[in-house]
């Protein structure tokens, strides 16, 4: 065994403190840089969400899924004066599924309707699109083709004709 000398007893303890500043300087970083990141990942939700004054619109469409909530909504909407109409999406499952088991399923609509009906909506005013729906990309090309079927084009008094300069660039005379 080597003699251990006051000299060498020093040294150790002097190449040490460098080694536990590093360490503690490494992890108060770390702490600092996951706070940041902790607090920007769950704030970042008031950044991106923007509420929009309401608007009176053509119709209020209730998307399939969170019954009855959706549909309360949409009566609360409708009986504030927002929409003359509140048209429903059909979901095509569970129903198809359960009527290959021959279990007897009343569709998401139907009970949508009831809501409506319940929350003071008239039967005049519920209208349920067609077709069936998969997901909500389906619904948004339901209520699309919908809302354009039932706007009407413009009366042909209001039609401008082109012009010689809207005919030249058709590649018409």
């Amino acid at each position: 065994m080597r003699p251990l000398s006051m000299n060498h007893a020093s040294e150790e303890c002097a190449g040490s403190k460098p080694r536990g500043i590093r360490w503690l300087l490494a992890i108060t970083v770390l702490a600092a840089v996951l706070g940041i990141a902790i607090t920007l990942f769950l704030g970042v939700g008031r950044w991106l969400f923007v509420e929009d004054p309401l608007e009176k619109a053509r119709a209020i469409v209730v998307l399939s899924g969170r019954l009855p909530m959706r549909a309360i909504e949409a009566a609360r909407l409708y009986n504030g004066g927002y929409a003359a109409e509140v048209w429903l999406t059909r979901p095509s499952e569970p129903a198809a599924s359960l009527q290959a088991m021959h279990i007897a399923y009343l569709s998401e609509d139907f009970f949508n309707s009831r809501v409506l009906m319940h929350e003071g909506v008239p039967a005049t005013a519920i209208r349920v699109l067609e077709p069936p729906i998969e997901n909500t990309v389906d619904e948004l090309r339901a209520a699309a083709t919908e809302l354009e079927r039932r706007t009407e084009p413009p009366s042909s008094s209001s039609r401008r004709r082109p012009t010689r300069a809207g005919y030249a660039s058709c590649g018409r005379k």
